[in-house]
């Protein structure tokens, strides 16, 4: 390590407390070019992006025993250490110099980190802002006269161009890792790992190289992630591409199946700069089998979360549910659509009603799932601090438009958003819209959520709970709800559900936890970026 960068790390970790994000974004990704241990590496670029931790200590409302930074790399490792083996997490932020940077946490690896590609000339960017744009022009159906056939093909049109953008961001941005985008195991062809590492490659590189080996298009895309991983570890890829190319070959169906079968029911968690909070990174193709993908808007934050339950998941009773139905009393049909499907679940709740302050604060501490359906998040209609001022151990469901959208400030700022509000209130978990959306197709997406998530909940007995559930072994979650509800919409792709997690959860009920089960790459680009760095 230079001597500027020895000295910038010292002030770093003797300044670390101090949350300038001017300063961050910039010693930080510096720190992470210049770092060789992987720990090292993936705790500085965990540390330049803490908007949730930002937004955390401006609300004044600190639990005991809770830090908000890591105070060293070991305390980060601990941290990562620390995580349940059915999670991986991975981080994406982009730099002040426009690098993306890629960054994969999971208890029994190290972490691997490296600079993606350079953006400075990348146009996606600036495609999604103006679609979005265009998402909430077309939102306003007055302006087509009525004419529900303009209208329809205005927003399909929007919803086709987002799912080009996605289809390019995974092209163009994500190629080379795709793979190490599903959660890890350690049920993979372990003989082939201890063959690859032989080549000189750490055992942890390894294992996860023939981890990704199973689930990558081709030996060419694979074969360039590997070239990667050894740039990271200074090691001439002449030396491995051999044992590689022939550990690829040895991979067989068995092993394909083996290894899908057991990421099943595991996590990948999305780790997002705000900058890229509006991009449905779950719904790009790769990710189409795979729908256990959610999101933290801080990785310190959902420790401390993570820290403090006894059992992951954290078991729900999804009989205790309360809803909050057109509180504006201004959306008719969509009192009428939800209202009607509601009823079958014998839930508490109150329809176009605005509740006291004190009501939804009792709501959201007393309550398992809390269902706002009506305009954005439900903020216009009780204060952001009610929400942050709670304690929440409600999952809380916000059908609403860009009810978890992240409002971007410009950049360098945390940006505005809900999920800030409700992760200060530590709620387990928060499902809501990316987008602006039409009050059709995310009623009928919040019907089939209902149907998929609660369906047991319209019969009686346990016993008859038991033959009404068909999804495998009786489980049914809410990622694969989203999933499965996704389909019900005309626009998938502007009908974008996200899920934050603020400590992993299932829903359960009866006490009955129900279990979560729910050759073309620009090399050019991505190899330069990393030489670069490297």
């Amino acid at each position: 390590m230079p001597d500027e960068a020895v000295e910038a790390r010292n002030q770093f970790l003797a300044y670390n407390h101090l949350l300038f994000r001017e300063w961050r974004t910039r010693v930080c990704p510096y720190l992470t070019q210049h770092s060789f241990d992987p720990f090292d590496k993936a705790f500085y670029l965990n540390e330049v992006s803490l908007c949730g931790v930002r937004q955390n200590i401006r609300s004044h409302y600190p639990r005991d025993g809770e830090s908000y930074v890591h105070s060293s790399v070991e305390d980060f490792k601990k941290d990562v250490r620390h995580l349940p083996e059915d999670l991986t997490v991975v981080q994406f932020h982009i730099d002040h110099n426009k690098i993306l940077w890629f960054s994969r946490l999971h208890a029994k690896l190290d972490p691997f980190t490296i600079p993606l590609t350079d953006l400075a000339n990348c146009t996606i960017q600036d495609r999604l802002s103006s679609a979005l744009e265009e998402n909430l022009a077309t939102t306003h159906s007055s302006r087509y006269g009525g004419d529900s056939k303009r209208f329809w093909t205005a927003r399909m049109n929007v919803d086709k161009k987002l799912a080009k953008i996605l289809a390019d961001i995974e092209a163009e941005w994500l190629t080379p890792i795709l793979p190490l985008l599903l959660p890890y195991t350690s049920k993979m062809p372990a003989t082939l790992a201890t063959q690859l590492s032989k080549s000189g490659l750490t055992k942890d590189a390894a294992k996860m190289l023939i981890n990704a080996a199973v689930f990558v298009e081709n030996k060419k895309n694979w074969l360039f992630l590997v070239k990667i991983v050894c740039c990271t570890q200074n090691l001439p890829y002449e030396s491995v591409e051999g044992v590689a190319s022939a550990c690829y070959d040895k991979i067989t169906d068995a092993h394909v199946i083996a290894t899908n079968t057991s990421i099943e029911d595991k996590f990948t968690i999305l780790n997002l700069c705000p900058e890229l909070s509006c991009v449905s990174l779950e719904n790009i193709s790769f990710l189409k089998d795979f729908p256990l993908v959610s999101r933290v808007p801080s990785f310190k934050l959902f420790c401390n979360l993570i820290n403090k339950v006894e059992s992951v998941p954290k078991p729900f009773n999804g009989r205790k549910s309360y809803f909050l139905l057109n509180p504006g009393n201004d959306l008719p049909d969509t009192e009428k659509r939800i209202g009607e499907a509601l009823d079958k679940y014998n839930f508490d709740g109150i329809k176009n009603i605005i509740p006291e302050h004190a009501q939804i604060a009792a709501v959201l501490n007393k309550y398992d799932v809390y269902l706002y359906i009506g305009h954005g998040g439900g903020g216009r209609y009780y204060s952001r601090n009610v929400i942050r001022s709670s304690k929440c151990n409600a999952i809380s469901i916000l059908m609403g438009c860009d009810s978890v959208a992240i409002t971007i400030d410009g950049t360098g700022f945390d940006g505005r958003s809900s999920v800030y509000d409700y992760i200060i209130a530590r709620c387990p978990c928060l499902v809501g819209c990316l987008y602006m959306v039409t009050d059709g197709d995310i009623d009928r997406f919040f019907i089939a959520l209902l149907e998929y998530c609660f369906s047991h909940l319209q019969v009686k007995s346990l016993e008859a709970m038991n033959k009404k559930l068909t999804t495998k072994k009786g489980y049914i979650t809410l990622l694969q709800g989203i999933a499965q509800a996704r389909e019900r919409c005309r626009l998938k792709y502007l009908q974008e559900v996200q899920l934050s997690h603020m400590e992993s959860s299932g829903l359960t009920d009866c006490l009955v936890q129900l279990k979560k089960e729910a050759d073309s790459i620009s090399c050019a680009g991505i190899g330069n970026v990393v030489n670069r760095v490297f």
